[in-house]
């Protein structure tokens, strides 16, 4: 039978048929139990003979292969899929994920998947899993029924609609995207029809991922991108801490994308076009074809450095510093911070984003890269801090 790390290594799984492509919803979810998500890998071994404790033995190994690291995803359980199936399910669970929402990267059969900016890798490249000639692992598994070409309904099982269409090559990448309290209602929409997909989010909306294929048909080179585009019911920008607002689009051809990230502000084809309040004098010509959009990026509330860790004042920050904290008593701490929070001292842990005051005197002090788990996962602490 081989040894089980070995098969899990092997090979890619096989481009999707016309019979096993399936619908793929494409837009982000949450996670399964609050701030923890689990992934569910359901093996189909040929061997009657495949025990419990070799299932256990290899589940314990493809949550490791989740990754990126080696130990970003905890090994929960192994079960029989169905009575007197051949099927295995292997849990593996990853924290640290408060207010997020979820969605995995990479379009079948080519994937090739990354995290945009601002969203957080949580495993590496997955096919998913293929362990020989016969057996493949799936992703979430889920029920389907598909009309063989003689017009027979057959039972098959396929990954999740989340997770979508095994790839050829390439991997598809599952990425978090924080601040998003389930509370705020949040509802995310791509814009942009292929294969000239010049279409952006609409006003009052943000952009927060760009995709060429975006769930569904592939945009022409050279005509834009799908947008993924946010809108909240309540809001989650601290409005009043924003980058300048800025207008995207040349003329006369005005195909204009904000970057990711970025509230749309207005949009238009003409200086006459534009109220007073978004900056008419900073259009600049005419749009023949297209609209040029005003767009800004603002913190997220509770997110440290959302904002982009851009300096204040004129200073800059340090870089982060592994393996170090900062004495004494934070003023504040957060679940979840990014790495550099606008040059203010700063240490990550395991109990989250520690923030100090301004005139905060305590030393940085060494502490072992293993003592604690890390931001969302990782295996080290950091620390930051404003230089003059």
């Amino acid at each position: 039978m081989g040894h089980p790390v070995g098969r899990l290594l092997a090979g890619l799984l096989l481009m999707c048929t016309l019979a096993h492509c399936q619908a793929w919803s494409y837009v982000p979810f949450r996670p399964t139990e609050g701030s923890c998500h689990v992934v569910s890998l359901t093996l189909l071994h040929g061997e009657n003979t495949f025990n419990e404790a070799a299932a256990k033995t290899e589940g314990a190994y493809g949550c490791q292969l989740l990754g990126p690291g080696p130990s970003d995803w905890q090994y929960v359980r192994s079960e029989v899929f169905q009575k007197n199936s051949k099927y295995w399910t292997h849990y593996c669970r990853r924290c640290g994920l408060q207010n997020t929402v979820l969605l995995w990267f990479g379009t079948s059969p080519l994937c090739d998947g990354s995290c945009p900016t601002r969203w957080q890798q949580l495993t590496q490249q997955i096919q998913p899993f293929r362990l020989n000639d016969s057996n493949e692992v799936r992703i979430d598994v889920r029920e389907v029924e598909f009309q063989t070409m003689e017009g027979f309904i057959i039972k098959d099982y396929t990954n999740s609609e989340d997770f979508g269409s095994s790839c050829g090559s390439g991997g598809k990448v599952l990425c978090a995207l924080p601040g998003r309290p389930e509370s705020a209602g949040c509802s995310y929409t791509w814009r942009g029809t292929a294969p000239i997909c010049l279409d952006a989010c609409e006003i009052g909306e943000t952009l927060v991922a760009k995709d060429h294929y975006g769930g569904g048909k592939l945009c022409s080179s050279g005509y834009g991108n799908k947008m993924l585009c946010e809108r909240c019911q309540t809001e989650i920008h601290n409005l009043n801490d924003c980058t300048a607002p800025t207008w995207f689009g040349t003329a006369p051809v005005c195909q204009g994308e904000c970057n990711t990230g970025d509230r749309i502000m207005y949009r238009a084809v003409a200086t006459l076009n534009v109220p007073v309040d978004q900056d008419p004098a900073g259009f600049g010509k005419l749009c023949f074809s297209g609209y040029k959009y005003r767009c800004q990026l603002c913190s997220l509330r509770n997110v440290l450095g959302s904002g982009g860790g851009r300096p204040q004042n004129g200073t800059t920050c340090s870089a982060p510093k592994p393996a170090h904290i900062w004495t004494g008593t934070p003023s504040v701490v957060f679940t979840e911070c990014y790495d550099m929070p606008a040059c203010r001292r700063f240490h990550v842990g395991p109990t989250g984003c520690a923030l100090f005051g301004s005139n905060h005197k305590g030393a940085l002090k060494a502490v072992p890269a293993l003592s604690g788990r890390g931001r969302a996962g990782g295996s080290t602490w950091q620390a930051g801090s404003k230089q003059p």
